[in-house]
């Protein structure tokens, strides 16, 4: 039959087809969903329902480190850390609204900016990293969202932030976002709610009241 001849055909028969495929899938709906999910490539994601926060086994190489709280991974894939916020290094309309917001001149925001970024550089040099989501999965700039984590000795942990306390040689999952508010290169960002929020308050006052990194009196 030719594609002429078939849409000759009176309009009963041409949903023929379609008729079919929905008394099959009636016939097993759960397994005809099945059936596609495991036709999807899957992530390891699993799902904390208590906090709806969703974490993921996958294992990125970080590509480039934008700034202090924005990462480009492998997949061209953007992450924007949550609950924490870096001083601008680029120019923007942020940088002017911090400089107004906090009385600092714009070029001093931009090398506070600069020294969280190479915090970053120096602590994940090339190590990967894996994520966990929060209840939005993307900004309003495309971004994924999320908290990032690494694996390394604590020893050498301490080493890369510049810590003189001892540690292990033993391996340990560190959360960046929290590290670097606790080191003192970034604040808690809480102008919307999210899972460590009044965890994150807290180690921002504790690094403010010890004067670390952004926090030192020489970097005032």
């Amino acid at each position: 039959m030719s594609r002429r001849s078939f849409f000759r055909l009176p309009k009963i028969f041409r949903f023929i087809p379609l008729i079919i495929l929905v008394l099959w899938i009636s016939r097993d709906p759960q397994g005809f969903i099945q059936k596609i999910a495991a036709a999807l490539p899957s992530e390891n994601v699993s799902v904390d329902n208590s906090s709806q926060v969703k974490s993921s086994s996958r294992q990125y190489r970080i590509v480039k480190v934008i700034d202090g709280d924005t990462l480009l991974l492998e997949g061209n894939k953007k992450v924007r850390l949550i609950g924490v916020d870096t001083p601008e290094k680029y120019e923007s309309v942020k940088l002017y609204r911090d400089a107004i917001r906090t009385k600092n001149d714009v070029k001093v925001i931009q090398s506070l900016g600069q020294e969280a970024s190479v915090f970053v550089k120096d602590l994940l040099q090339s190590e990967k990293v894996r994520l966990e989501y929060g209840d939005e999965r993307k900004d309003d700039y495309g971004r994924t969202l999320a908290y990032v984590y690494f694996t390394m000795p604590e020893k050498e942990f301490f080493k890369r932030v510049k810590d003189s306390s001892s540690g292990s040689l033993d391996p340990k999952e560190y959360m960046l976002n929290r590290v670097l508010i606790e080191y003192g290169y970034a604040h808690a960002y809480t102008k919307f709610p999210f899972k460590y929020r009044e965890e994150f308050i807290k180690i921002e006052r504790v690094a403010r009241e010890e004067g670390k990194g952004l926090w030192s009196e020489s970097s005032e």
